[in-house]
């Protein structure tokens, strides 16, 4: 009986040659693989990137941070991880491709901490995983902190109010700066703002001429998109006019042989860091002496001026200060130089001649005293009996001494 068996054993191997079948196929596969690797299947993903969609990263986005695809693989899967520089936990995620430019949005990286954030994305398909795609961003989620500021004038003259200038240290760059001027003087305050382009950026040109003088005062504040930050203060002395309101006293009056060669006078109100300039001189004449210096204090006490060389009479003391803006009014005093001994004086009895009637009241008159001279009498006889004294201070030129007792005097020539 012939049967299906021995049909598929001796009869279809004689119909079909298997070895050459299978060689068919093995070659018609190659070709097809071929095909498919010239037309771009049959690889892992290549040729896309990635961006991330907020930088800054800041308070504002960092909850909602998102990131586009270019030229992403349809169907592939994506694992994405952000991390920073400045720490914190790595956050990631995964899916599945739509479409070549794909946006991956709602991650929240408040969990990481400021500086450079970096996101790597790699693609997956059945053929394997293509090369990390990498952006970066910087995440800044605090407001601007340690920065200060200096004015570069100090003191505030008139010569620079009108081009004053302040810099940074510590500035963030990008940050919005606003500043504001103010004097204790009083005067409209100066504003202005702008962005900072270097940590220690330069303001110029700012003019303050309208600032009353007294203690200037800036304040600076900095602003990201996170907030603003504290106000950084800075203060400079404003003094735009010349030295007023100040006198000058000479300390020694009358000035004598024994003062003259250490004179001295003194300030009140003087303006700290002015230069003064003064002049001595006499209506008897002579060398007026002069010399300068640098206020010390309001009160500053200017000493051992010589003004041996003045001639006796009615000295002047005239004294200028002078600061950045010019040079304030003269201030003056006098005083007496009278350094020779008194001469040219003369005396005369009132009474003569002296008799009982008037011995008890007896009077002489000066001539030509010099006034606060102080003056020493004597009355003798040449008839004998107790010489009589007396002294006093001149007070006019013409002073006369008087209710001298003579009754003691033996009758003579009465000298």
């Amino acid at each position: 009986m012939f049967l299906v068996r021995d049909w598929q054993q001796r009869i279809i191997p004689y119909l079909i040659d298997f070895d050459l079948l299978k060689r068919r196929i093995k070659s018609f596969c190659t070709f097809l693989f071929f095909i498919s690797c010239l037309w771009g299947y049959g690889q892992f993903p290549t040729g896309y990137s990635v961006s991330i969609d907020q930088d800054p990263i800041t308070a504002g986005n960092e909850g909602a941070i998102s990131f586009t695809f270019a030229a992403a693989e349809i169907g592939a899967s994506y694992l994405y991880s952000f991390n920073s520089s400045g720490g914190g936990t790595s956050v990631t995620g995964g899916g599945t491709i739509v479409s070549a430019t794909d946006q991956i949005t709602g991650i929240d990286l408040s969990g990481l901490v400021d500086g450079t954030v970096t996101l790597i994305v790699t693609l997956t398909n059945g053929f394997g995983t293509g090369a990390a795609a990498i952006d970066t961003a910087t995440k800044a989620t605090a407001v601007p902190t340690g920065y200060s500021i200096s004015i570069d004038q100090d003191p505030i003259t008139a010569a620079n109010e009108g081009a004053i200038s302040f810099t940074f240290a510590g500035a963030e760059v990008g940050a919005t700066y606003s500043y504001g001027f103010n004097s204790s003087g009083g005067g409209t305050t100066i504003t202005g703002g702008g962005t900072i382009v270097s940590a220690t950026d330069q303001i110029t040109g700012i003019d303050l001429s309208g600032l009353v003088d007294g203690t200037v005062t800036l304040s600076v504040t900095l602003t990201n998109g996170n907030g603003t930050g504290s106000v950084a203060t800075d203060t400079a002395t404003k003094a735009s006019a010349v030295p007023t309101g100040y006198s000058v006293s000479i300390d020694q009056d009358p000035i004598i042989a024994a003062n003259e060669g250490a004179i001295s006078f003194t300030f009140a109100a003087a303006e700290v860091g002015a230069t003064y300039n003064y002049s001595f001189s006499s209506s008897g004449g002579g060398t007026p002496v002069t010399g300068s210096g640098t206020i010390v204090s309001a009160t500053d006490q200017i000493t051992d001026i010589d003004l041996s060389g003045l001639v006796d009479g009615t000295v002047t003391l005239s004294v200028t200060l002078t600061n950045g803006n010019g040079t304030g009014t003269a201030a003056t005093d006098t005083a007496t130089k009278a350094s020779a001994v008194p001469t040219g004086y003369s005396v005369s009895i009132d009474q003569d001649p002296i008799i009982a009637a008037n011995e008890g009241a007896i009077s002489f008159t000066f001539a030509a005293a010099e006034v606060g001279a102080t003056y020493n009498y004597s009355f003798s006889s040449s008839g004998g009996g107790t010489p009589v004294t007396g002294s006093g201070t001149i007070v006019s030129a013409t002073d006369q001494i008087t209710d001298i007792e003579l009754s003691g005097l033996v009758d003579g020539t009465d000298t």
